[in-house]
């Protein structure tokens, strides 16, 4: 991933554009079924993944981001888990609506909302005076 990524950085960086990078989402160690079940079922199942599964599966690619953005201060790194993940937990579900097509890939409308509620949280990454 390091070369990779550094390639592909220097790269943008040789053309005189910015780079910007989408942590990927969490993923679910649930079926992205889970909260659907709940409803049809009146199951009470927790439709929640721990943060220390996030942490650890991505440890190597944040660390690389930490070195990159000293080598590239101008890197644009959007963290989507901001607004899918507190403290403790990521979700599965946003607003009662699951956001997952499976254990790894965002939905349509998961990925939409996770956009809508970072734009509405933070500032737009990409606006860039």
């Amino acid at each position: 991933i390091n070369k990779g990524m550094s390639d592909a950085l220097n790269l943008i960086k040789e053309n005189g554009a910015i780079p910007v990078v989408i942590i990927p989402s969490p993923g679910t160690k649930n079926s992205p079924k889970c909260i659907i079940r709940n409803e049809l079922y009146n199951q009470d199942r927790k439709c929640i993944s721990d943060i220390k599964m996030l942490y650890k599966n991505q440890e190597k690619f944040i660390a690389f981001l930490d070195k990159a953005k000293n080598i590239y201060p101008n890197l644009i790194i959007i963290n989507p888990n901001k607004v899918v993940c507190n403290d403790s937990v990521c979700f599965d579900s946003l607003d009662d609506k699951p956001i997952y097509i499976d254990q790894g890939h965002l939905n349509s409308v998961g990925s939409r909302m996770i956009g809508e509620k970072y734009l509405k949280q933070f500032e737009n990454p990409l606006n860039v005076d």
